[in-house]
C-alpha cells in the first residue's frame, strides 16, 4: 500500500510538472526565409556537438548501452561454455541453471 501511495504521488507530480512546463515555456517562433529545413541540419548538428554537457551525456549513454549489450550478448556464451559441462547441450544446461 505504501509503494502504491508513493508511486501515485510521483505520477501526479510528473503529470503536474509536465503540464506546467508545456503551458509556461514558449517556443521561439520559426524563421521561414524560404530556405529548406534540410540545409539547417548540418549546422545544427555541429552546434549540438559543440555543446559540452550534451557531449558528456552522449558519451555516458553510449558507454552505458555498450556495457548493457555486452552483458546481454555474453550471458548465453557463459552458460554454454563456462557454467555447464561440455557433455551437455545448451538446452539441458539452461534447464539446470534455472533450477538452481
Amino acid at each position: 500500500l505504501a509503494l502504491t501511495i508513493v508511486g501515485g504521488f510521483f505520477a501526479g507530480f510528473h503529470v503536474v510538472s509536465t503540464l506546467l512546463v508545456v503551458w509556461c515555456i514558449r517556443e521561439h517562433p520559426r524563421e521561414s526565409r524560404g530556405e529548406s529545413s534540410w540545409l539547417k541540419v548540418v549546422p545544427n548538428l555541429l552546434n549540438t556537438m559543440g555543446n559540452q554537457p550534451f557531449r558528456v551525456l552522449l558519451s555516458a549513454w553510449i558507454f552505458d548501452v555498450l556495457v548493457a549489450q555486452m552483458q546481454a550478448v555474453m550471458i548465453p556464451f557463459y552458460f554454454q561454455y563456462v557454467a555447464c559441462l561440455f557433455d551437455f547441450s545448451f538446452a539441458i544446461c539452461l534447464r539446470l541453471s534455472i533450477r538452481r
